[in-house]
């Protein structure tokens, strides 16, 4: 089966990988391919490039090269089963029905994954430590040790059931004393007076008091402080290192499986399907929120993508040939929206919000989170960057959401 796209020279488009992209979904349960191609040139200015399949191969004609998309150690295509081919100035995609499928059976289950969410800090009790600005290197807290270090209530948990001596107010148990330290998702909560003289605060934002770098908030009526994991670092008898441990995980892959897992346990029903919807929020330096919305499509998305390019000897001497071989990668498919506030953060005054952000929050089957906005604007670049690899009619929704995919494996 053959396609042929009208086009004007289009030289070497692939010998690089560089000269056009191609990302493919397969869902093995449904025996289901879905290919999406995005060309660094406009079909509509070349003089002819001819799409070709087979059961192991998507090949690309062209007089001055030819390239083997080779996918048959993945699975093999029923080629007359093409539908919902779609081509517009620099894009084609269509799908197709496989078999033979032989990547799904060694994938991770997600309780592996969940043994890595948890991280516990690299402070022992009684240890004698300081905490120091991760920009410049500033004293944040100075040496000390803590006599207690406890894990602190997460989002999706109901203080009540945190503590097994119930209390009518759970926020006095929940301030630390001098000498405690708590440790949450991406942060610990240390006494407000720890900080005392090393840092700035305007209203609840806490700053460095020489770069002023964003490093937390205040809670609890500024009796304690919050600080991002990601804003300061540990320095110990004779080393400097991140409060958490590095693993097998990224911080956010680590956040995504948070989300399922978290999920899971408040609302059972979504352990199995794979939608779930969680508001992310952060405070920034400038004293304003922003908001992300995710409404995860998929958790277990199969997609082929990038690969080796090599060069191959053709028969035509004018004819440049290579191979690539795409590599298998799992990833969350999902929505995702950014509202920006653009009035500062006031504890009680939401006038500013929008209505349907609103509407998510107010939803008791939506996950609230809120994390670093360091964390927030390196999942924002990524969600940004990846769905690019979607061609834009896929890629954009009547509602202002955009498609993307978020990768781990």
């Amino acid at each position: 089966m053959a396609t042929k796209f009208k086009t004007k020279a289009l030289e070497l488009i692939c010998l690089c990988m560089s000269r056009f992209h191609i990302a493919i979904e397969v869902r093995s349960r449904i025996s289901c391919a879905n290919v999406f191609i995005q060309f660094a040139q406009r079909l509509n200015c070349a003089e002819s490039l001819k799409l070709s399949l087979d059961k192991e191969k998507i090949t690309f004609n062209h007089p001055t090269f030819h390239c083997d998309i080779l996918l048959s150690q993945h699975f093999n295509m029923v080629t007359d089963s093409l539908i919902n081919l779609k081509v517009d100035e620099d894009n084609a995609a269509f799908r197709m029905s496989i078999k033979c499928i032989h990547m799904e059976d060694k994938w991770p289950s997600d309780e592996t994954y969940w043994k890595e969410i948890d991280l516990l800090p690299q402070i022992e009790e009684n240890q004698e430590v300081s905490l120091r600005c991760s920009n410049c290197d500033f004293v944040l807290c100075p040496k000390q040790t803590y006599n207690r270090v406890r894990a602190y209530p997460s989002s999706s948990m109901e203080l009540s059931d945190f503590f097994c001596h119930h209390r009518a107010d759970f926020g006095e148990v929940l301030i630390p004393q001098i000498q405690d330290l708590f440790y949450g998702f991406e942060c610990i909560i240390l006494n407000r007076e720890s900080l005392q003289g090393m840092i700035r605060a305007k209203e609840t934002h806490l700053y460095c008091k020489r770069c002023l770098k964003f490093i937390g908030e205040t809670l609890f009526r500024d009796k304690a402080a919050k600080l991002w994991s990601d804003a300061f670092t540990i320095n110990g008898a004779s080393s400097c290192r991140n409060v958490f441990p590095l693993n097998n995980l990224n911080n956010i892959q680590r956040l995504m499986f948070k989300i399922v897992r978290e999920s899971s346990s408040t609302m059972p029903l979504y352990g199995n399907v794979h939608f779930v919807k969680v508001v992310l929020e952060s405070k920034f330096p400038n004293r304003k929120n922003k908001y992300l919305l995710l409404h995860m499509l998929e958790k277990h998305l199969t997609i082929l993508r990038g690969g080796k390019c090599e060069e191959v000897d053709s028969s035509m001497a004018q004819q440049k040939s290579s191979q690539i071989d795409l590599i298998p990668y799992r990833a969350f498919k999902l929505l995702y929206r950014l509202i920006n506030c653009d009035q500062d953060c006031k504890r009680d005054d939401k006038s500013h919000i929008q209505p349907l952000l609103m509407y998510w929050q107010k939803d008791i089957n939506i996950l609230s989170l809120k994390i670093s906005p360091y964390l927030f604007s390196e999942l924002l670049d990524e969600l940004e960057r990846n769905t690019l690899l979607l061609p834009k009619m896929y890629r954009e929704s009547t509602d202002e959401f955009l498609s993307s995919y978020l990768f781990y494996n």
